[in-house]
């Protein structure tokens, strides 16, 4: 029950604000050094080092792809774009690639809806990817050479669901969402909170991790020989603790070799 409390919190504050954005019923949208922002899809050479997204409605595909040798993004809209609801970027210096969701400011298109498509070289190690979004499917696929950092928050959507060879750190904050991780390689560092979604979580059969599982009323399922140690299941002598906390929201732990 120790972070219920926190995670309820947390659920209301990304419902007003992230990544340096504001989002409200009215659709104010505003992020910092708007001025440096450049409109619409581009192709990214391989500076890229970070990608960081806040979006409001629509999917999210990141993929992974053999054929490229830049970073691609573009978005897909039922309706036609403009200047004010077409999506803004800026590289910075240090590498970080910003995608936003529409121009900053105060804006009237409160039921506007659009997908967003990020394409990466498979050869590109990032040091992070941080998505925030109000309601979408976040789907983040790919035969990678690593991401250090995964970061995401969402208030509403289905599914989010990471097939990754290798991310070390994750830290996944969500309401309703449906989260599903499937890594190839085990990682250092988990944090992933939920309050109505459930978890599905897999990695190597040789992983060697402890579960830390806070729940109201979800349930708990592991597929790997465990230890029982109050609220902690120790998995092959393991050291790293993983942290799962839901309010509603069941947990399942799977071998996927």
């Amino acid at each position: 029950m120790r972070k219920i409390v926190s995670l309820i919190l947390t659920v209301i504050i990304i419902s007003a604000l992230f990544s340096g954005c504001v989002v409200s019923v009215e659709t104010n949208f505003e992020y910092e050094n708007s001025d440096k922002y450049t409109m619409g899809s581009a192709t990214i050479d391989g500076k890229v080092k970070k990608v960081d997204i806040g979006w409001c409605d629509g999917k999210i595909d990141i993929e992974y792809s053999f054929s490229i040798d830049n970073v691609v993004f573009y978005e897909k809209s039922a309706t036609n774009t403009n200047e004010t609801n077409t999506l803004y970027h800026w590289l910075e210096d240090d590498g970080t690639l910003h995608i936003m969701f529409c121009k900053s400011g105060n804006h009237k298109f409160q039921d506007y809806k659009k997908d967003l498509t990020v394409i990466i070289p498979n050869y590109i190690e990032l040091e992070e990817i941080n998505i925030n979004s109000v309601t979408s499917d976040i789907s983040i696929k790919g035969e990678n050479n690593g991401v250090e950092l995964l970061q995401v928050r969402t208030v509403a959507g289905d599914n989010l669901d990471v097939t990754m060879n290798k991310i070390d750190s994750l830290n996944i904050s969500v309401v309703s969402e449906n989260v599903d991780v499937k890594l190839a390689q085990t990682p250092e560092d988990v944090n992933i909170d939920t309050v109505s979604g459930n978890i599905r979580f897999s990695v190597p059969s040789d992983s060697k991790f402890i579960v830390e599982y806070d729940t109201v009323s979800g349930g708990f399922d592991c597929d790997f020989a465990n230890v029982k140690q109050g609220d902690r299941r120790i998995i092959n002598n393991g050291e790293a603790v993983y942290k799962f906390n839901t309010v509603s929201g069941n947990l399942v732990v799977t071998s996927n070799s």
